[in-house]
């Protein structure tokens, strides 16, 4: 009968899977939403609705964790590429989304491309976890996510570093054309 469901084989039903998880998980972060909306002192920073939002969906593989991996191997094939994308997509989008994440530049596609390694980084440390309720993940998971903090903290240190220097190089340069007297600029 799966098979008359599913003519594609295996990789449909992991797909349809898939899908189903991402739906469930979207309703589920839909009415956490609700649920801030109505009471305020609910309402978490974004990291944590992240993680929260990752561990939940990854939850939903641990009752096919002993054959996920073959799960895993369907989407890695080139021909299954375009739906695992999309799937994957979805999920990250979906999750952001919830996340208060609004953006509508290169930011966007950044957030949503290191989102996706952390889910499947830690998809993949979860089919080797035999630690009591996965806890090894989720800290990995945890782990993970305050890399991609750490970096984004970097990035915004140098960004403000180049910033400053710029400006403190600009001044020079002002202050040495005006005592050359070759500044364009009047002030009088």
């Amino acid at each position: 009968m799966a098979h008359g469901m599913f003519p594609g084989g295996g990789v449909e039903l992991v797909n349809h899977f898939y899908s189903m998880c991402n739906t469930r998980l979207d309703d589920s972060l839909k009415a956490k939403a609700k649920e801030i909306e109505e009471n305020p002192g609910l309402k978490k920073g974004t990291t944590a609705i992240i993680a929260d939002a990752v561990e939940e969906r990854l939850r939903m593989n641990i009752e096919f964790i002993d054959s996920w991996h073959k799960a895993l191997a369907l989407h890695a094939s080139p021909r299954n590429a375009p739906v695992a994308l999309r799937n994957i997509g979805t999920l990250v989008d979906n999750i952001w989304y919830h996340a208060g994440d609004r953006s509508h530049d290169f930011n966007w596609y950044t957030k949503r491309g290191i989102l996706a390694a952390v889910y499947k980084s830690s998809e993949l440390c979860m089919l080797q976890d035999k630690s009591e309720d996965f806890q090894d993940t989720w800290a990995f998971l945890n782990r993970r996510l305050s890399d991609v903090q750490n970096i984004s903290k970097c990035t915004r240190d140098v960004s403000t570093f180049t910033k400053d220097v710029n400006q403190v190089a600009k001044a020079g340069i002002f202050t040495i054309l005006n005592i050359m007297g070759m500044n364009s600029k009047s002030r009088f």
